[in-house]
This record gives structure tokens, sequence and C-alpha cells, in this order.
């Protein structure tokens, strides 16, 4: 588990997560599809990565990274 990984090490570690628009790039969408553009994509993500925030900084984790261009 990810907290056990924090209580071993003797440094802060930084973990780095993809932010929503960049996950919501892998997803189709649009006319027939679940979401109708990569916004809305996007927006189903952010709940998603803010419970994943939330359990890292639960975990220990100390720097929290999220990548989006």
């Amino acid at each position: 588990a990810a907290s056990d990984v924090y209580k071993r090490q003797e440094q802060p570690l930084k973990v780095t997560i993809p932010g929503p628009f960049t996950l919501s790039g892998r997803l189709t969408s649009g006319p027939g599809e679940v979401y109708p553009d990569r916004i809305a994509v996007a927006e189903a993500f952010v709940p998603l990565l803010a419970a994943e925030v939330a359990a890292l900084a639960d975990a220990g984790a100390t720097f929290l990274q999220v990548d989006e261009p």
C-alpha cells in the first residue's frame, strides 16, 4: 500500500498524476458517445482524481503534482 512506502522513506516522496484534461484526451466523445465533448469527459474525471489526491494525502504523500498541458 502507498502508506507503507511513505512510512519507510526518510525523504519526502513526490507523486504525479495526470490531470482531468490530459485523461479526457484518451476517450472518444461526441455524438453517440457517453460524453458530448472533451470538457464533459474532463469534468467527469474531477471527482475521481480528487478522491485519489485525498487518498494519497491521507497516506502521507508530501508533494502531489497534477500534470496538465
